[in-house]
């Protein structure tokens, strides 16, 4: 297995920004963008879900040397300033639990290989994730698949940040993870059950993931939050309202400012050094979801709108992001 060009061990801590600094020359990590948009980059990154607003373009810079990008059975990796961005994608997804079972295990063994153990945060994108009833539910086979690869190749006593969303024809499965040579401090929501203890009513396996993980001690930590919704307890609140899901949404990122305060010791804030992604469940919901987040000053030159569908069919609206707090 091809390794990633090694770094020096004894560097500093990550020191995540969101764009490059006049007068500095930081390495990037990685660029995102969204679908449809010509990927011109060594590291660039694919975010296979159609841009309803935004800058199109969402750019990781750190400081530290640059490895090039490499890949190696299926994974693609890039790393810089001592974090990887790896990522695989598998077209075919008729079942998603082999998908998922396959494709983490890819890049779980490819991590490890690298001496990259610590996943910080996963993003996941899979095609129809709401199609078929009950246990059959495409998501909830995603979930089964990515669990049974976590119980046989995961090595430590937590679970990463996460986002799973889904996309029209042409998404398949594609997963992209960023891992650390540090564990990262998980936090979880006190207003939320934690994803990971949800009961049975929501599949035979639990959704593997934390409410949101950080990275960089205390000097400036890098808060990586999970895909977030309207959902208290375990419960989805607001089903018809797009204004009350946002609503929602908000107050559980204050509460999860709250929790990361009392564990680190520093407020993050909406308004602080971040990007956001947005995803909607419909188009034309668009224009009132971005008033409440104006309202509350996320910053929405930062903030990619994205189409989505959302892992439960009540949901209409999810909002994950990364903050230097």
């Amino acid at each position: 297995m091809s390794s990633v060009e090694p770094i020096d061990r004894a560097q500093r801590r990550p020191t995540l920004r969101f764009q490059a600094p006049a007068g500095e020359a930081p390495e990037r990590l990685a660029r995102f963008r969204t679908a449809g948009a010509e990927l011109t980059g060594a590291r660039d990154f694919l975010l296979p879900l159609e841009q309803l607003e935004g800058h199109g373009l969402e750019e990781w810079w750190l400081d530290g040397g640059a490895a090039p990008r490499t890949s190696a059975e299926g994974v693609q990796a890039v790393a810089a300033g001592g974090l990887l961005l790896c990522e695989a994608f598998e077209p075919e997804t008729a079942d998603p639990r082999e998908a998922a079972r396959a494709t983490y295990e890819r890049l779980l063994a490819f991590l490890q290989a690298n001496d990259y153990p610590h996943v910080v945060k996963g993003w996941n994108y899979l095609a129809d994730i709401n199609e078929g009833r009950g246990d059959t539910e495409r998501y909830k086979q995603f979930c089964l698949g990515r669990g049974e690869a976590l119980e046989s190749c995961w090595r430590h006593d937590y679970l990463p940040a996460g986002t799973g969303v889904g996309g029209g024809e042409g998404t398949g499965l594609r997963v992209t993870l960023l891992a650390s040579r540090e564990a990262p401090v998980i936090i979880e929501n006190p207003r939320q059950m934690s994803a990971f203890r949800y009961p049975r009513q929501y599949g035979p396996k639990s959704p593997s993931f934390s409410r949101a993980a950080a990275i960089g001690g205390t000097a400036r930590p890098l808060l990586f939050i999970s895909g977030t919704a309207a959902i208290v307890g375990h419960d989805s609140l607001h089903a018809t309202s797009i204004e009350g899901q946002v609503s929602e949404t908000l107050r559980n990122w204050t509460s999860l400012f709250d929790a990361f305060e009392q564990r680190v010791g520093r407020r993050p804030s909406l308004t602080k050094d971040a990007w956001y992604r947005v995803y909607l469940r419909h188009p034309e919901h668009l224009a009132p979801a971005r008033k409440v987040l104006h309202d509350a000053g996320l910053p929405l030159e930062r903030t990619l709108f994205l189409r989505a569908d959302i892992c439960r069919r009540e949901l209409l609206f999810e909002m994950d992001g990364v903050l230097a707090a």
